[in-house]
């Protein structure tokens, strides 16, 4: 879910970019829970049910993304490292 947060989005559009339909089921299962380990922040702070609410990575979900982005790419490398 969080590769698919680029920028700052809302709801909607983070969903279309992951194919998932249920709106509620969405927010309940992934939202929720990357708002309480503080990977995702809201916009409007004061707001969280505003239509309007919009969400953006913290310094700590971008760094989960880094440190994912680095394992695949030391998975995707042939051959061992040998120094």
């Amino acid at each position: 879910m969080l590769n698919a947060l680029d920028g700052i989005q809302n709801q909607t559009e983070m969903q279309k970019k992951l194919g998932l339909l249920n709106r509620e089921n969405f927010r309940k299962t992934y939202l929720q829970l990357a708002i309480e380990l503080d990977l995702i922040a809201l916009k409007i702070h004061d707001k969280s049910t505003s239509g309007n609410q919009q969400y953006y990575l913290t310094e700590k979900g971008k760094a989960l993304v880094k440190l994912k982005k680095n394992q695949i790419n030391l998975m995707c490398y042939p051959y061992p490292i040998i120094n």
